[in-house]
């Protein structure tokens, strides 16, 4: 009898344990995130200099080797860490028909002032171009774990318990355009009105459903997104 008796207080005891570390676990994660809201709400996220909008970064040249423009940026692959993997360009100047994908690391796609700009001159891409139009299908973002950035602009946001709460307005890049800074989502829920928030890309869940993109947030961490709205 006294056997079972301590069976059951040493499993009652690690249940207690382990409820106590799931809540300490909570707790840390939601008060880290609501640090970084804080951090990157300190200045307007549209007017903050270290960010760069989507729509700048999709306005840019695009260069060959001798910094000659060729083309024009029209959508960027991202991954689910917020790096560029592919650029989309029309090259426009170089009179080719479509568009093409260019995988930043395999081109060494380089961020300069004026743009991207590329290892190739302009005769090398024009050699390249029917192999890059072949792959097009691999690297169009559709794969899971990358995302158009035009396709995600405008996405409305719900939460793992199903509720809409906003759309996802604008992605904030690093000055160069290599990588996310933060999202830029737009609040509409209950008394919240077209309220702007920058939220960190790396609580957002990307599904497609449909040919359309869906970004579910975690229950938590979206009342910690509302609250912070309520509060600014």
């Amino acid at each position: 009898m006294r056997a079972y008796i301590l069976i059951f207080a040493v499993f009652v005891s690690l249940g207690l344990a382990y409820q106590t570390h799931a809540r300490a676990d909570h707790h840390e994660g939601s008060l880290g995130f609501q640090t970084e809201i804080n951090k990157i709400n300190r200045l307007k996220p549209l007017q903050n200099p270290r960010n760069e909008t989507a729509s700048t970064i999709l306005d840019r040249h695009v260069l060959d080797s001798g910094s000659k423009v060729i083309g024009e940026v029209t959508d960027l692959v991202i991954d689910n860490k917020g790096a560029v993997r592919s650029v989309l360009v029309d090259f426009d100047r170089l009179r080719l028909a479509s568009p093409v994908f260019l995988d930043s690391e395999t081109l060494n796609i380089e961020s300069v002032s004026s743009g991207y700009r590329l290892s190739l001159d302009e005769d090398e891409v024009e050699g390249i171009y029917p192999s890059l139009m072949s792959s097009m299908e691999a690297a169009s973002g559709d794969q899971a774990r990358q995302f158009s950035v035009t396709n995600l602009i405008g996405s409305e946001v719900v939460t793992s318990d199903g509720y809409k709460i906003g759309h996802l307005d604008d992605i904030l890049f690093d000055r160069d355009g290599k990588y996310v800074r933060s999202t830029y989502i737009v609040i509409n829920y209950k008394t919240i009105h077209d309220k702007g928030l920058a939220v960190p890309l790396s609580v957002l869940n990307f599904e497609q459903m449909d040919g359309r993109t869906k970004i579910r947030i975690d229950q938590k961490y979206a009342d910690l997104i509302i609250r912070h709205a309520e509060e600014g």
